[in-house]
Order: C-alpha cells, then sequence, then structure tokens
C-alpha cells in the first residue's frame, strides 16, 4: 500500500510504502508528526490485492459493498489522521 502527496508544484512526497500489506492485521499506520499540507495538495493511494487462489486470507469472489467500504473508510482515516 502506497500514500503519497502530490504537491501543487507537482512535486510527489512518499507519505508511507508498505511492502506485503496485510489487511486482517494492520488497520492504522500513525505518524511520529502530523503532516500538515497547503490548500491544493492531492493525497493519492495506491493497494495491490492478490485475490489468486495461492491468497488463502481473501476469498474469490467480486468485491461487494462492503469491500468499497472498506476502501472509503480507509481513505476517511487517512484524512483524519493527516489533519486536512
Amino acid at each position: 500500500m502506497l500514500l503519497e502527496a502530490i504537491h501543487v508544484d507537482g512535486r510527489r512526497e512518499v507519505l508511507t510504502d508498505v511492502t506485503n500489506y496485510e489487511q486482517t492485521w494492520q488497520i492504522v499506520y500513525p505518524y511520529k508528526e502530523a503532516h500538515l499540507f497547503p490548500k491544493g495538495t492531492i493525497l493519492h493511494t495506491v493497494s495491490w490485492h492478490d485475490n489468486t487462489a495461492k491468497t488463502n486470507t481473501i476469498p474469490i469472489r467480486q468485491p461487494g459493498w462492503v469491500g468499497v467500504v472498506g476502501q472509503w473508510m480507509k481513505w476517511a482515516m487517512a484524512g483524519r489522521t493527516l489533519l486536512l
């Protein structure tokens, strides 16, 4: 999972880059210091999901509304945590 800030001048700042993110055990990554961004900064998040047969923690099925709401909640938590 990757979270980056895209500043108004186009510069990108990686805030969180978690390799092998396991969504069944880790919910929040708190920062030691709050990030304060100027108006117009974009928070961009990228996550990769392995729903192949080799991954038994994630059932192989189309995401329903629960999956979509879960993604929205992650974004809402990032917004609250980053003091937007």
